[in-house]
């Protein structure tokens, strides 16, 4: 028997169920999956074809539906749409590149210009749906602002995943900094403890340089070497793959009987080149990436100013624009006398990996330059295996990317072939009389990057190999 209070109380159930009704039809559902694919259309596009990871529905974007309430403040929902869009894309992106700040993201696109064609297509396709999409969000609210029935579906949306569904995940650092699960927010990825950066607020003006965590694997070596010849090379994108390793330096280990020592090991590592090039030769990391404005005088005892300073001539090699992270603004401050880029560089034929000369040709100068009857410290940047390590820079392929092995990891497998055509080159010049006696010390400035590899465990996410040797 029905009590008069449980009759009250399902009477209000009932009201409360028609009134929801009135909310939910299918005019507002289609609205607001047209939000959807527009707000989360393009990322999830990019997911495909990177095999990314994202939210496949971030929240923020309906979080701003109640603005739509305030028909005469239509700037602040383009503001608060453009500032999601912007927070999405920069935590996206950071699963490729990480950055720390805001100016360190900035220095990322200053070297677009310089960087591959994939590269600009990238910026540019991200660039136009910014607009579009800003525009549609724009002509959503004119159509949309005076609907109240769909603002308060959208709410009632809102709701349910923060009272029912929704969990707290964020960014995990232990997977390339994805952001993973249906959905989430950038406020909980902001705010998750395993992410720790706070990269939407902390900036840096420039490079604030102290002593590294990760240590220099080249400068414990150094105090050893007594050679008239000592040539560092920080190889670019040379990650470590225990299965292919050795298969990678075998040229090299097949000379042995030509050379007095070889040591291998390896190193920790971050994702980027600067912060290779300072932590080996300096024993520095840095709060920015904006290495132009920051406290140069700190790289005063840096490897080359060492060795300068024992009398040894300073040379430094690299086939890229001096332009890019301004490097020929604080090279000299590392003590590099005698700096070549790309423009220097007596042979100008360009490669395709990355917009620059070609290593093979570099190697040559090298050659050359050890003929110099003198004490010789060279630095030599590697650049032709750098991503996205196009096939048209591979002469031979040593490691056949056919093999089933390889499937879903060619980016992978290219980068070997890069990377076993660089040794098989050095091999090639290194039993020439000049570098007799020389002290060669190769490492991998940071794991590679797979954009396009289905598979991304290819490589040791954390450290990178090197090799030390000295020739007979």
């Amino acid at each position: 028997m029905i009590t008069i209070r449980e009759s009250s109380l399902f009477r209000a159930v009932a009201y409360f169920v028609k009134k929801l009704r009135g909310y939910i039809n299918i005019q507002n559902i289609m609205i607001l999956s047209l939000y959807l694919i527009i707000t989360n259309g393009v990322f999830l596009l990019f997911d495909l074809v990177l095999n990314a990871d994202r939210y496949y529905v971030v929240l923020d974007y309906f979080i701003l539906i109640p603005l739509l309430f305030f028909r005469k403040l239509k700037i602040l929902f383009i503001i608060g749409f453009s500032v999601v869009f912007m927070a999405d894309m920069l935590y996206w992106i950071r699963q490729f590149y990480p950055y720390n700040n805001l100016i360190d993201f900035y220095e990322l696109i200053k070297f677009i210009p310089y960087g591959p064609k994939i590269y600009w297509f990238f910026a540019c396709l991200i660039f136009i749906w910014f607009v579009f999409t800003a525009y549609l969000a724009g002509r959503f609210y004119s159509k949309f602002s005076s609907n109240i029935r769909f603002c308060i579906f959208g709410i009632i949306v809102i709701l349910f995943f923060k009272v029912f569904v929704f969990d707290y995940r964020g960014v995990n650092m232990s997977n390339h900094l994805k952001t993973e699960g249906l959905w989430g927010t950038m406020y909980e990825t902001y705010n998750n403890l395993k992410y720790n950066t706070a990269l939407l607020v902390y900036s840096a003006e420039g490079a604030d340089f102290h002593e590294s965590t990760l240590k220099s694997s080249f400068l414990p070596h150094l105090s050893n070497m007594s050679s008239n010849k000592i040539i560092f090379v920080l190889n670019e994108s040379w990650g470590l793959s225990p299965e292919y390793h050795d298969i990678v330096i075998s040229d090299l280990l097949s000379i042995s009987n030509k050379l007095e020592f070889i040591e291998q090991g390896t190193t920790e590592t971050v994702h980027s080149t600067i912060l290779g090039e300072i932590r080996e030769l300096c024993n520095l990391e840095s709060t920015s990436l904006n290495f132009s404005a920051g406290k140069v005088e700190k790289l005063n005892h840096c490897a080359p100013n060492i060795l300068k300073n024992k009398g040894y001539q300073t040379y430094s090699f690299h086939a890229a624009d001096s332009r890019m992270y301004a490097r020929n603004g604080w090279y000299p401050y590392m003590g590099l006398s005698h700096i070549k880029f790309y423009t220097e560089l007596v042979n100008k034929e360009r490669c395709f990996s990355f917009p620059g000369g070609c290593d093979e040709n570099v190697l040559n100068e090298i050659t050359q330059t050890l003929k110099k009857n003198e004490r010789q410290f060279i630095y030599w940047l590697t650049l032709n295996s750098h991503h996205p390590y196009s096939k048209k820079d591979i002469q031979n392929y040593t490691i056949d990317c056919d093999n089933q092995k390889f499937e879903g990891r060619q980016e992978y497998c290219r980068n070997l072939n890069l990377q076993k055509q660089f040794f098989k080159r050095l091999v090639d010049q290194i039993t020439l009389p000049q570098y007799s006696g020389a002290e060669i010390f190769i490492v991998g400035d940071h794991p590679p990057p797979l954009l396009f590899d289905k598979k991304k465990d290819s490589f040791n996410d954390h450290v990178v190999p090197y090799i030390y040797f000295k020739v007979k």
